[in-house]
């Protein structure tokens, strides 16, 4: 199986280390950044869409077989009610989502429609029917983080559609735990689940080290954490009718203390 790896964003102060030589201009930041990884995540379009430039400028700064992760804008997955995806605006800014990752190309963006802790699983059939008419021919990844979720007909589901069950680490114990919010939703366990030939983990936790919001930075060993995600993506969930697994991409984020590049290296080593 091919393991592909990658960061949230470009912004690593907080890994602990120069990640960019000094003589590397910010606007060549992703150009050589694809020089070392096969992966990155946007978190800008969650939060407003990019423009048509910007999409051309990443798609010249990396090789055809790069994988850029565009999150779906938070106006459509954490928008109230249960009709979110049907209503007028989400259409369309699904639909200017899709023109965007087109111009990047859609063999290698992927969109993730990111679903907070607090959706309900009577979003089931919104949700199918969401992605039944997604219109888009690249990679799509759902990340699920309620626990009521976490079953054989969610699989199933993704399955009939194509698309990826994305796994978050969100809680340090690795199981499952009680997630902030009103009415006190639980996480899904961490166990990944395979509903398509590729596999996608972002590491959203600060389980894998420790950093002050400043210069200084504190790392910790992460190798069994790492070791315990390997195993469970060697022991898929549901795994009856699956097909088989021929990439997994990882995701760190460092700005919520992942201590991304040191942790995506550690990974490296340990499958390579």
């Amino acid at each position: 199986m091919k393991w592909r790896f990658g960061a949230i964003g470009l912004d690593y102060r907080l890994s602990g280390n120069a990640f960019f030589p000094p003589d590397i201009k910010p606007k060549d930041h992703l150009k050589y950044y694809a020089t070392k990884f096969g992966a990155i995540e946007t978190d800008g379009s969650f939060y407003k869409l990019p423009s048509d430039d910007l999409m051309k400028k990443w798609r010249d700064a990396v090789p055809d077989d790069f994988v850029i992760g565009m999150k779906c804008p938070k106006q459509i997955t954490h928008a109230g009610g249960l009709d979110r995806f049907s209503k007028d605006d989400a259409r369309s800014r699904w639909a200017r989502l899709v023109e965007l990752a087109n111009i990047l190309g859609a063999s290698r963006t992927m969109l993730v429609v990111q679903l907070p802790g607090t959706a309900s699983i009577k979003l089931f059939d919104e949700l199918a029917a969401f992605l039944g008419r997604r219109d888009y021919a690249g990679p799509v990844a759902v990340e699920l983080r309620g626990a009521a979720w976490h079953m054989p007909e969610t699989a199933a589901m993704l399955r009939e559609q194509g698309v990826i069950w994305g796994t978050a680490d969100v809680v340090p114990d690795g199981e499952g735990a009680i997630a902030p919010g009103t009415n006190g939703a639980q996480y899904m366990p961490q166990r990944p689940v395979t509903t398509a030939e590729t596999r996608l983990v972002r590491l959203c936790t600060g389980s894998y080290g420790r950093a002050q919001r400043g210069e200084e930075t504190q790392e910790i060993d992460n190798t069994p954490r790492i070791q315990w995600w390997i195993d469970q993506l060697a022991n898929p969930d549901f795994a009856e009718g699956a097909p088989e697994a021929k990439e997994t991409i990882v995701i760190a984020s460092d700005k919520l203390e992942a201590f991304a590049l040191p942790t995506l290296e550690r990974w490296q080593m340990l499958v390579s």
